[in-house]
């Protein structure tokens, strides 16, 4: 078993791209899961942000983010990026308990 040297992180919104866009083996390994296991996962990407956010959207976000950064003194890490790309914080509380799940 090889394991990865690097592993990168994906947000909710490249994970739903890359399912919908799925041309590949349905059987993926012969078990069969496959097609259930990414109906499970897709219907629970429909129900979060991840379906209604494109790139363009992301792109601009995080230009935001980094001028909110610069101009409050406050450096996010990438995985607090990621989390506000995956959960679109609408309120204040929101923020406050995705640095509590991130400690």
């Amino acid at each position: 078993m090889e394991i990865a040297k690097e592993i990168k992180l994906i947000t909710n919104v490249e994970v739903y791209q890359a399912l919908k866009d799925w041309k590949g083996d349905k059987t993926l390994s012969g078990s069969g899961e496959f097609p259930w296991t990414k109906s499970a996962v897709m219907r629970y990407l429909e129900m979060t942000p991840a379906c209604h956010l494109s790139d363009e959207k992301i792109q601009n976000f995080l230009r935001e983010l980094e001028s909110f950064e610069t101009r409050h003194g406050v450096h996010l890490t990438p995985n607090e990026k990621m989390q506000m790309i995956n959960i679109v914080p609408v309120q204040a509380v929101d923020i406050h308990t995705m640095n509590w799940f991130l400690l």
